[in-house]
């Protein structure tokens, strides 16, 4: 079976460690990450404008979509993906293709502590954008309720799936 993966945390959490850490033993043709991330450095540092954040995540809706298409076995969903609302059309258009949709979670201990993701970000958020952040994220088990009553798909998220 095919998965997504839909890593959900708040920046400086651990979700690019994550990530790396799950993809380490997979060959190159066994995975894609799609991060908006990924398109918002300029000569190998990340600059982030609102003028350029639209652009890169309309690049990595597309690099999800041609792994779709391309059967890629595991993708990798690596936006903060906060709210339903931010990553629903990739958890419909998975399903439509086939695959499992599962809600993943760095580990870390910090990942829910504003005060170290604040230092850990590499996104220069301040301190108070990542207390809204986190007062916004909803839990895996909301999301999972909204795929099944909006969608009628169900979400496997903490090994559980949704039924």
């Amino acid at each position: 079976m095919n998965r997504v993966f839909v890593c959900r945390s708040l920046p400086g959490s651990g979700k690019s460690f994550l990530v790396d850490n799950m993809t380490k033993n997979m060959a190159p043709n066994e995975f894609v990450v799609c991060c908006a991330d990924d398109y918002l450095t300029i000569n190998g540092q990340y600059v982030w404008s609102p003028e350029r954040a639209g652009a890169a995540h309309i690049k990595c809706y597309r690099k999800f979509l041609e792994s779709l298409i391309q059967k890629i076995p595991n993708v990798f969903l690596a936006n903060t993906n906060l709210v339903w609302s931010q990553f629903k059309d990739y958890v419909k258009y998975a399903n439509l293709a086939g695959y499992e949709v599962h809600l993943i979670r760095p580990k870390t201990w910090w990942r829910n502590c504003v005060e170290v993701c604040y230092i850990m970000n590499s996104h220069g958020l301040t301190y108070e954008k990542l207390e809204m952040m986190k007062s916004r994220m909803q839990t895996d088990e909301e999301i999972a309720r909204f795929a099944r009553e909006n969608l009628d798909i169900e979400i496997y998220y903490q090994g559980k799936v949704t039924s």
